[in-house]
């Protein structure tokens, strides 16, 4: 889904995600402030329930009645119901939840929440028309969203009837887990599917919740990053990870993995029998016995693998990350009546070539004067032609030093006009600047207002900016109707310079290159280390005239370039043909620091628990900085969590780098080759 989403509808979807993180927190203290707990015992059910509760002030929607709030987050004579029954749909989401007295909602059943209403088979219940004022008010209040606004409006044939939802589903999970299925059949006798509701409950009632949180414990402990929180109704101290998920370790993948492995059909197959039998399908008295003889251990049974047996597993596990440094693709293009050796092969990049904005250039006079610092490269760039023949003939009289050609001027000058009067002590030569058009307006930076070409521009919009406080939001709010005005005319637009370091030139206009594609690392014959750094870009042209994207022999590819005819792209190889190449590290490259191959076997499995504290990827790369994470991390971490004891990630450099292994892990998790310490 977020593939098929833009960078707009994703920024949203981010940003509503951090309002609703916020707000969580928000409730956790006034929740442990109510019921006079813990902020950390307080559970997502609760939070949820504080969340409806707030939505309609508390007040049932089936009686009008008033409901005690800590009653309903103790969950007692008050319950959480469904709008829309799970049995007609099954829909847990927040839309379809609401408040309500736990007798009105055993009455209820499997009637939709309009239905219920409208036939008026409880006494107490408000009026049907009571009812529909009530939900009406509440959206155009904005206390409930327009999608809860339907599932209370919505009758049993309506449900029946609701094929976009029905759609949906399918396309969302039986579609995919059918032609998962089918795929796997092709290779495996028996195949059976299960959902991620069951998954979540024999996980928990095998004890397997903790594993992850366990076995990462004594590293958030050296940190300080653990907490002592109460369970089992405030009996029990348990020592656990502030703010952890389990999501932030690749390992949930794995043990929900396991999880499903162990799943076996008699397990669904109970689940949907308590279902019935709960429902009274089966009678009374089948429904009392399983109740008594206890539901949980019946469905789930003994777990396959006690905690500590989980834990050793997952302690195990080296994860694969998928290299994305593929830089072209080959097709052929397919003639009926050419031969193929014939047919046209087209090269296709796997990546953006440069960044997306093309500038222009812009140029003007700049003064330079002659002395002793004066660099010979300028007389390219030099305006007037009788200029740069002077400064030319004065070189090349002093075998083209500017020490010495422009070392006593006043004794020496260089003389120039009709009668020679005037004196050359200085020259007047191009200056260039890379330009990009932006618009006046609230997302115009206060720093692009600084770098803007036309100082008369630059000044006027330097003065709508301070006016406005120094923020751009504040200062451009209002310049469609308000605009920055210069001699008389409105300012839309404006160049703004970019003084970029690499620039690659198009047909029309310049670009960035963008981002690294790799940086290849050599040793000369004194044994230094040197880095080169490889654009996409550069990449790209390397492949295109039939060399690798990573050259690991420089001599063979500098002479397959000289042999060459015609233009050529201008391309970056290392400095010198006697360089011999050591390593190169892309993203998702995997090192292992600290551990000798002498002395530690890397292919054996057995090492894996060692090898598994000391493996790294990479993550983000440029000239002499080097960023990894450790391999069972998931997100990024703060600049200043990096190279501390935890391990967590490392910053290097080109120096602290060495000693490092780079290795291959295949999908299976297991380590294929590695390669000499750098």
């Amino acid at each position: 889904r977020e593939l098929k989403q833009s960078a707009k509808e994703r920024q949203n979807v981010d940003k509503r995600n951090n309002t609703r993180k916020r707000d969580n927190e928000r409730i956790r203290k006034l929740i442990a402030d109510d019921l006079k707990i813990q902020s950390e015992s307080v559970t997502k059910g609760q939070i949820e329930k504080w969340k409806i509760w707030e939505e309609t002030d508390g007040i049932s929607l089936y009686t009008g009645q008033k409901l005690e709030r800590a009653a309903f987050l103790r969950a007692e004579a008050i319950d959480v119901e469904h709008i829309i029954p799970k049995t007609r749909r099954f829909d847990d989401s927040y839309e379809n939840k609401t408040i309500c007295e736990r007798k009105l909602n055993q009455e209820k059943n499997k009637s939709t929440a309009y239905d219920f209403m409208k036939s008026q088979s409880v006494p107490g219940l408000q009026s049907h028309e009571a009812y529909l004022l009530k939900i009406k008010s509440l959206l155009d209040d904005g206390k409930i969203s327009k999608a809860k606004y339907n599932r209370l409006m919505m009758s049993a044939e309506d449900v029946s009837n609701d094929t976009d939802f029905i759609a949906r589903q399918l396309r969302e999970t039986q579609y995919i887990a059918k032609k998962a299925k089918e795929l796997l059949q092709d290779v495996c006798y028996h195949v059976h599917t299960t959902s991620g509701s069951i998954t979540d409950f024999l996980r928990h009632q095998w004890g397997w919740d903790e594993v992850i949180q366990d076995l990462r414990l004594p590293q958030f402990r050296e940190l300080g990053l653990t907490e002592t929180k109460k369970i089992r109704r405030g009996e029990q101290d348990k020592e656990v990870i502030k703010d952890w998920d389990k999501r932030k370790d690749h390992r949930h993948h794995a043990l929900d993995a396991l999880t499903v492995a162990c799943t076996r059909q008699s397990h669904v197959q109970r689940l949907n029998q308590l279902n019935q039998t709960l429902e009274g399908k089966f009678g009374q008295d089948r429904r009392q016995n399983l109740l008594n003889t206890g539901r949980d251990k019946y469905i789930a049974g003994p777990a396959p693998f006690t905690h500590a047996e989980a834990c050793a597993a997952m302690d195990n596990v080296l994860i694969s990350f998928k290299q994305g440094n593929k830089v072209a693709t080959r097709s052929r293009n397919k003639i009926k009546g050419i031969p193929k050796a014939q047919q046209q092969v087209t090269l296709t990049p796997r990546g953006s070539l440069h960044e997306e904005t093309v500038y222009g250039r812009i140029r003007w006079y700049k003064k330079v004067p002659l002395n002793a610092r004066f660099d010979p490269k300028l007389l390219p760039e030099m305006v007037h032609a009788h200029q740069r023949e002077l400064v030319e003939a004065r070189l090349a009289e002093h075998g083209e030093d500017p020490r010495k050609a422009f070392k006593e001027l006043e004794k020496k000058p260089i003389l120039y006009g009709k009668n020679a009067e005037k004196r050359l002590t200085e020259v007047t030569i191009w200056e260039y600047s890379l330009v990009s058009r932006k618009a006046v307006g609230p997302l115009l930076s206060e720093k692009s207002v600084t770098k803007i070409a036309d100082p008369v521009v630059q000044t006027a919009v330097q003065a709508r900016l301070d006016a406005g406080g120094g923020t751009s939001k504040e200062a451009f709010k209002n310049v469609g109707n308000d605009p920055v005005m210069v001699n008389d005319r409105p300012v839309k637009r404006v160049r703004v310079k970019n003084p970029a370091e690499k620039i690659i030139q198009l047909p029309r206009g310049f670009v960035e290159p963008g981002s690294n594609h790799h940086i290849a690392i050599y040793r000369d014959a004194e044994g230094k280390k040197h880095e080169h750094v490889v654009t996409f870009w550069d990449a790209f042209q390397l492949v295109r005239l039939g060399l690798p994207a990573i050259v690991t022999d420089v001599a063979a590819a500098m002479d397959h370039i000289g042999q060459m005819l015609g233009d050529l792209p201008n391309l970056h190889l290392p400095e010198n043909p006697g360089w011999q190449f050591v390593t190169s590290l892309a993203i998702n490259d995997m090192f292992v620091f600290d551990l000798d191959p002498q002395e530690v076997d890397f292919m054996d499995r057995k090492n894996r628990r060692k090898l598994s504290k000391k493996l790294y990827r990479v993550q983000k790369l440029s000239s002499n900085y080097y960023v990894f994470l450790h391999h069972l991390e998931t997100s990024v971490l703060e600049q200043s969590d990096y190279n501390k004891p935890d391990g967590r990630g490392k910053r290097c450099s080109l120096g602290s780098l060495s000693g490092a292994v780079k290795v291959k892990i295949n999908r299976l998790g297991h380590i294929v080759a590695a390669e000499r310490p750098i």
